[in-house]
């Protein structure tokens, strides 16, 4: 069996799914899983084994499960992360985040310093150790089931992370020195619950989404701003992915004489993505 006819074969069983895309991009993953996990060996074709799995993975995708946490794992950047639902799946615009970050930073060939705030599966943390690998870096997070799973990715893919258990809302210990804050806080509000699909609501972290004050998006925000404010020495920066409805007001949370630079990117969809800020010197 060729990959050609076990893409054919995924599809058929994704027949259900009306979205074209949808079901193209599922049944390339699901493809590339079997391959990978030798199921679709030409010189071993066992089709009870196939169909067994296939029919597992479109068991639970008809159950809403995301299909990264159905078979343990997620693309970001150039490198595969173990997920499980203890973490959020890594998206595109974490993706930008990271890359607009690097770039900003591509002059730099001195070692920073570098705290990912709350890292979850670690994929901010490691893909920066691996783009700047004389860069120290930490994943800080409050759940210790997110911090095991950060810890295997770092193991699987060869690099050292010092791993953190705290509640930044809480911490005030070990949070200076540092030359960079990078963060993908969580920053969904109460407005925006009925726009969630139920594969993300039943199935994903509700501390990774969901703003710990559900009637105030930008809660999160508010604590980076003023510890920020307190711990992070002059011209360090801060990379933090935004909620593209509270852009400017999670810019205003930064006080203007505090900071020498700040500017709002746009993602590829054209929303307000990215806050980058510099502490004055």
């Amino acid at each position: 069996m060729n990959k050609q006819e076990l893409c054919q074969l995924c599809l058929n069983e994704l027949s259900y799914i009306e979205d074209e895309r949808e079901k193209l991009s599922v049944a390339n993953i699901i493809c590339d899983y079997l391959e990978k996990q030798n199921i679709g060996d030409r010189s071993k074709v066992d089709f009870q084994a196939i169909n067994e799995t296939l029919n597992h993975i479109v068991d639970q995708i008809k159950q809403d499960v995301p299909i990264q946490y159905i078979l343990g794992e997620a693309p970001f950047m150039q490198w595969m992360f173990y997920v499980k639902k203890n973490v959020l799946i890594p998206r595109p615009e974490t993706e930008e985040l990271f890359n607009y970050a690097i770039r900003s930073l591509s002059s730099t060939i001195e070692s920073l310093k570098v705290l990912d705030i709350g890292t979850g599966s670690g994929c901010l943390a490691v893909s920066w150790k691996k783009s700047r690998m004389k860069d120290i870096v930490t994943g800080m997070d409050i759940s210790s089931e997110a911090l095991q799973v950060a810890a295997q990715n770092s193991r699987t893919l060869n690099v050292e992370v010092e791993w953190v258990q705290a509640d930044f809302l809480q911490e005030t210990n070990g949070l200076g020195g540092y030359d960079v804050w990078i963060s993908n806080p969580p920053y969904i509000g109460v407005h925006e619950f009925e726009t969630m699909g139920t594969n993300v609501l039943q199935h994903e972290p509700t501390l990774a989404l969901f703003s710990h004050i559900p009637e105030d998006a930008i809660s999160f925000y508010r604590t980076i701003a003023e510890k920020a404010s307190l711990f992070l020495p002059e011209g360090a920066q801060l990379f933090l992915e935004l909620n593209e409805f509270f852009a400017s007001e999670i810019q205003s949370l930064f006080d203007r004489r505090v900071y020498n630079s700040g500017s709002i990117i746009k993602d590829l969809q054209g929303k307000d993505r990215i806050l980058h800020l510099r502490k004055s010197l």
